[in-house]
């Protein structure tokens, strides 16, 4: 199935009056759509779609990963800052008795 593209003017439709309202298509004159190049235009819509979705789950993903190694570098070094303050604690004491 092959569709033409061509130009519609308000010539046709001015018999009618302001009763009716109707576009313009201006497509370019002697150029064919033809049923394959709308499904690949549709095809490759929605495969570009698929990749941002995608690209946004992965960069969720990465993100997600950060968070959770930042976390455990946190919890340790404040860890690291209890620990060293409970052993100058205990020297403290030790060294009065």
């Amino acid at each position: 199935m092959k569709l033409k593209r061509i130009a519609v003017g308000h010539g046709t439709l001015e018999r009618y009056g302001d009763c009716i309202q109707y576009a313009e298509a201006n497509f370019m004159e002697s150029t064919l759509i033809t049923q394959q190049d709308l499904k690949q235009r549709a095809q490759s819509m929605a495969f570009s779609k698929y990749k941002q979705i995608k690209r946004e789950v992965h960069k969720k993903e990465a993100q997600r990963r950060l968070n959770w190694f930042l976390s455990i570098v946190k919890a340790k070094k404040v860890a690291t800052v209890w620990l060293a303050r409970a052993r100058a604690h205990l020297n403290l004491k030790y060294e009065r008795d």
